[in-house]
């Protein structure tokens, strides 16, 4: 599957390290869509499921996904499976019934949802980001006020690429990352997000 990735991704990797050092930062993702990332250390003790609908049910045009920092490698890495998901979605090609979920399953490199969601969903006491999405950037700010609200620490350091990360999604996926250097790694995970098989 051949992508074109829209350009506009190029202007936000200029500015990949304010973003990264920023806690209220939106960036515009594939023309038409606001993208506002937080991190959270920790996700304390929550009932998660329930956690995740109360979020989606702040904004009927926000989405909302939680997915736990080890399986991000990186802003950079986060964004361009953000993208190409929303690409991808707007063209149809579609590999669940939800953006969020479609999201969840190209970061884990899978098509199978309950995969997806034993690797890289949520987990109580371990730390995660959250990924808002809409085409209305007042309701983004409004959940992420009402999300920060909900968690005293959150940072974006928990999304940091690091080579005991790099070792471990390696593993998982089969990749020699002695032989890789980081953003060798990144586009790796990145093209097997692209190519996920549809269902």
């Amino acid at each position: 599957m051949k992508l074109t990735i829209c350009p506009n991704l190029l202007k936000f990797y200029h500015n990949l390290g304010a973003i990264l050092n920023s806690e209220t930062s939106i960036v515009i993702a594939s023309n038409t869509y606001y993208v506002k990332i937080t991190g959270v250390r920790n996700i304390g003790t929550e009932n998660i499921p329930k956690l995740i609908h109360n979020l989606r049910e702040l904004s009927s045009v926000v989405k909302v996904q939680g997915v736990h920092s080890h399986i991000v490698f990186g802003m950079s890495h986060l964004m361009r499976v953000i993208e190409i998901t929303l690409e991808l979605w707007k063209r149809g090609i579609r590999i669940s019934r939800s953006l969020e979920t479609d999201l969840l399953m190209r970061l884990c490199c899978t098509d199978q949802i309950s995969k997806a969601i034993g690797l890289g969903g949520l987990k109580k006491g371990q730390p995660g980001c959250f990924i808002l999405i809409s085409q209305d950037k007042n309701s983004i700010l409004e959940v992420e006020t009402l999300l920060r609200g909900h968690f005293t620490s959150t940072s974006m350091s928990v999304l940091r690429p690091g080579k005991k990360k790099m070792v471990q999604l390696g593993a998982r996926y089969g990749f020699h990352t002695n032989e890789m250097d980081r953003k060798y790694f990144e586009n790796s995970l990145v093209e097997r997000a692209s190519l996920v098989e549809l269902i």
